[in-house]
């Protein structure tokens, strides 16, 4: 994903361009995400990844990629790991899910 700060704009960075990334979302931490409520969707709240991956030749979206799961690591080797807490979050009448997870360690709570 590439960011222009100035435009508060960012968008699917293109390599064919010779663009590089400038901004990557499975390596940023989950600042703040408390007091939430999702209803009536098929998952209420999903944290997987972001899409980083190759592409996927998908017919509907050319950008698509393979999604990376977000780790919660530091990706750098100096870099603290860190555990992000997400609390008072509540779900209800969702159809598959109520809250979709896939990661390493996090809190769900009041």
């Amino acid at each position: 994903m590439t960011c222009v700060q100035e435009k508060n704009e960012c968008r699917v960075t293109d390599k064919s361009k010779g663009e590089k990334a400038n901004f990557y979302p499975s390596r940023m931490k989950t600042i703040s995400f408390k007091n939430n409520t999702a209803y009536s969707g098929v998952v209420g709240f999903s944290w997987d990844g972001a899409p980083s991956g190759e592409k996927t030749n998908n017919p509907n979206n050319e950008h698509d990629r393979e999604t990376i799961s977000s780790h919660y690591f530091g990706y750098k080797t100096n870099e603290a790991k860190f555990t992000p807490e997400f609390p008072n979050l509540t779900t209800f009448k969702n159809i598959n899910a109520g809250v979709y997870y896939r990661g390493t360690t996090a809190v769900f709570g009041v």
